[in-house]
C-alpha cells in the first residue's frame, strides 16, 4: 500500500521543501490485518507485509490525520519566520471574517499544539472543519494571547469576503517584529503624500489613511474625500519614504452626501520610476460595494515607491473613506 509523504516521513510533500515541526502527535502510519497490528517496511513509498495471506483476510491502513505545523526551506525568503498550519495533505488558511482584524497582525505559537478540530453548522460552510490554532494578536494598544481560526484552504472566500487572507503565518517567535515593521499602521506612517493627481501633497487628504475606518458608506462624520470630476477618470496618488512591500490594499467607498459609487477601479505602482499595472490574485476583482473594505491581493507580494488608483466615475463624484495597506 502507498504511504503519502505526508503521513509517513518529516516532510509533507517529497523535495525538502516543506517540513514538519516537532507538533506531530499520531506518530507513523498503521496497518491492521484482521483488526491486529502487523509489522511492515517501506519500500520506495510503499508500505510491504509480508506474510502469508489467506482469502477473507481483512487490511486496514490507520494514517495520522492530526493539524500539524509546517515550515519552509529557509532558502525561500517570502517565507522565512513564517509557518503553516496542515492536516492530514489539507493546507489550512486563516480569513479575517473568522477572526476580526486583519490577518497580517495575528502570529502563530508554533511551540503550542493545534487546538481541536470543529465543524462550521448552518450557512454555506455547513460541515466544513475549522482550526483554533494558539497564537498572538498585533493592536495598537499592544500584543495579546489569541486563538486564530483556520479554515481549508479549498473553502476560503465563501461567504462574500473578499477580505484579508493568509496561508502563510507568521511566527510568534520571529514574525511579530516582522508584522510591526510591515503592519497597516507603519504603512501609513511611511506615506510621504497622498492626493490626487493635480494635487498630490493634499494635507487634508490624511483621513483616509488614518486607520479609522468609516462606521458606515453614509456616514458623514468620519474624514473622507470626495473627487472633484463627476465624469470620467481621476487619479489617486500615494507616495512612500523609501520602498514599501505590499500585500493587500483595501478601499472603503463613500455614498453620503453628493458621493457616488465608482463604476470601476484599478491599480498601478511604481517601480524603478516606472508605472506598471498589478497583476490580482487569481480570485480578487476591484470591488465597488458600500460599507466594506473593498480588498484586492496582488498576484505576488510586491515592492514600490509609489501606488496609484485609477478610478471611473459611476455618474457623480466618488468619495474615499479609508485606505488600508498590508
Amino acid at each position: 500500500m502507498r504511504i503519502p509523504t505526508w503521513a509517513g516521513s518529516s516532510e509533507f510533500v517529497p523535495g525538502g521543501l516543506y517540513r514538519y515541526t516537532d507538533s506531530r502527535k499520531d506518530g507513523a502510519p498503521e496497518i491492521r490485518v484482521n483488526g491486529e497490528p502487523v509489522d511492515y517496511r517501506m519500500d520506495r513509498g510503499f508500505a510491504v507485509v509480508d506474510r502469508k495471506w489467506t482469502s477473507g483476510d481483512e487490511v486496514e491502513l490507520i494514517l495520522p490525520f492530526e493539524a500539524a505545523y509546517v515550515t519552509c526551506d529557509s532558502r525561500v525568503e517570502d517565507d522565512r519566520g513564517a509557518v503553516a498550519v496542515v492536516r492530514g495533505p489539507l493546507v489550512y488558511c486563516a480569513e479575517e471574517v473568522d477572526n476580526g482584524c486583519r490577518v497580517q497582525n495575528l502570529a502563530v505559537n508554533r511551540h503550542e499544539a493545534p487546538g481541536e478540530v470543529s465543524k462550521f453548522r448552518g450557512g454555506i460552510m455547513d460541515g466544513i472543519p475549522f482550526i483554533s490554532v494558539p497564537g498572538r494578536r498585533v493592536a495598537t494598544s499592544g500584543v495579546d494571547d489569541t486563538d486564530i481560526v483556520m479554515v481549508p484552504y479549498y473553502a476560503w472566500c465563501n461567504r462574500g469576503d473578499d477580505e484579508t487572507m493568509m496561508v502563510w503565518m507568521h511566527d510568534a517567535d520571529c514574525g511579530l517584529s516582522r508584522q510591526s515593521e510591515n503592519s497597516s499602521d507603519a504603512l501609513s506612517a511611511s506615506i510621504r503624500t497622498i492626493g490626487p493627481d493635480y494635487n498630490v501633497g493634499n494635507p487634508d487628504m490624511e483621513c483616509i489613511v488614518d486607520g479609522e475606518i468609516p462606521a458606515s458608506s453614509t456616514d458623514a462624520a468620519s474624514g473622507f474625500w470626495v473627487s472633484s470630476r463627476s465624469q470620467g477618470e481621476e487619479s489617486l496618488v500615494l507616495t512612500f519614504d523609501t520602498e514599501v512591500s505590499l500585500s493587500s490594499i483595501g478601499i472603503y467607498w463613500m455614498t453620503c452626501g453628493d458621493c457616488r459609487l465608482p463604476a470601476k477601479w484599478r491599480m498601478e505602482y511604481r517601480k524603478d520610476g516606472s508605472w506598471k499595472p498589478l497583476a490580482l490574485y487569481v480570485t480578487d476583482s476591484y470591488g465597488v460595494e458600500p460599507d466594506k473594505l473593498n480588498v484586492v491581493h496582488p498576484a505576488a507580494v510586491f515592492s514600490c515607491d509609489a501606488i496609484r488608483l485609477q478610478v471611473e466615475s459611476g455618474g457623480g463624484k466618488f468619495g474615499v473613506g479609508e485606505i488600508i495597506l498590508e
